[in-house]
């Protein structure tokens, strides 16, 4: 299970999963 889904691997994408990632979140980046 995760925690959090960010879908886009943009810029604001890719800073989004990496704070979440960064307080402990388990999360998945969906981009095409």
């Amino acid at each position: 299970m995760w925690d959090a889904i960010v879908i886009g691997a943009g810029p604001s994408g890719s800073v989004t999963a990496y704070l979440l990632a960064k307080n402990g979140y388990k999360t998945l980046i969906l981009d095409m």
